[in-house]
């Protein structure tokens, strides 16, 4: 017997309950499920401790939970639903927590689907009260520089930006980028989420935005400086000032951070951000 259920719009208690409890650790997972539309399917066990999100060509796992149920596991993998060969044969990436994705990734091998790609990283979040913006953070911004909100009238200059985010920070080893796939991509950032610009010396060297919404968190994304403007501070100021700007919405912030970018580590332990776990993408078909 299949240990899964398929959700349905009318039986979502179980469902928000799981994410609200791991919220910190499933951010992605939580605006998917907020923003459910027709297309997106998911699962849960009977009890509601482990539950399957697929949006978009891309799958979530979120099992956090006081024990993770015997049931959906056969040999160390997990039992996968009903239908997910066909689910399988679309899949762009599954990502979640590394311990989730153990259990995802050896389920789907048994089934004969294995990653081309992936990339690990530092899941991080800011969980300062709503008045206490660190004294520390009081220093100049780097000189001429500009930050204020991006909009739509950006989106060419801002595209070469996003083509240098996607192709370090995002793009799996052996892909090859798609133009007009991150001209798109931008585009829905900039008419959906929250953006920053960096502007020095008549050009825009830099940006971040937020990237996914949850019940009570941000999730910060989308952060690139231009390599000719690096090490200037650029990247910590756009971060800083994005925190600023939405913390009188009452949230708080995640951002999950590739284990070999110290650099970046180094800016966000300085803004004050704490790993809670270990955080991992998989890609599969292009």
């Amino acid at each position: 017997m299949n240990p899964w259920l398929n959700v349905h719009n009318g039986d979502l208690a179980q469902a928000e309950a799981l994410l609200r409890l791991n919220e910190p650790y499933c951010v992605g997972a939580a605006y998917r499920f907020l923003k459910r539309g027709k297309k997106d399917r998911l699962w849960k066990n009977k009890d509601g401790s482990a539950l399957l999100l697929y949006a978009r060509r891309i799958l979530f796992p979120v099992f956090r939970s006081a024990a993770f149920p015997s049931s959906l596991i056969k040999n160390e993998g997990l039992i996968l639903p009903r239908f997910f060969s066909f689910i399988g044969k679309k899949l762009h990436a599954a990502q979640g927590l590394a311990s989730d994705m153990d259990l995802m990734e050896a389920g789907m091998e048994a089934r004969g689907f294995f990653s081309t790609a992936g990339f690990e990283y530092d899941l991080m979040n800011w969980d300062r009260a709503q008045d206490r913006i660190p004294a520390r953070w009081n220093v100049p911004v780097p000189p001429r520089l500009t930050i204020r909100q991006a909009d739509g009238l950006d989106l060419e200059r801002l595209f070469p930006l996003q083509l240098g985010y996607e192709a370090e920070e995002v793009l799996p080893e052996g892909a090859a980028l798609n133009p007009e796939s991150v001209r798109n991509g931008l585009k829905a950032i900039l008419l959906g989420f929250y953006t920053l610009t960096a502007e020095m010396d008549g050009r825009l060297v830099g940006k971040i935005n937020i990237n996914a919404e949850s019940f009570s968190r941000f999730q910060i994304g989308g952060v690139y400086v231009a390599p000719d403007y690096r090490g200037q501070g650029i990247a910590g100021a756009l971060t800083r000032e994005i925190i600023r700007r939405l913390l009188p919405k009452g949230k708080r912030f995640s951002l999950f951070v590739k284990k070999n970018n110290a650099a970046a580590r180094s800016v966000y332990d300085k803004i004050g951000f704490a790993p809670i776990g270990d955080y991992r993408i998989r890609y599969y078909h292009p």
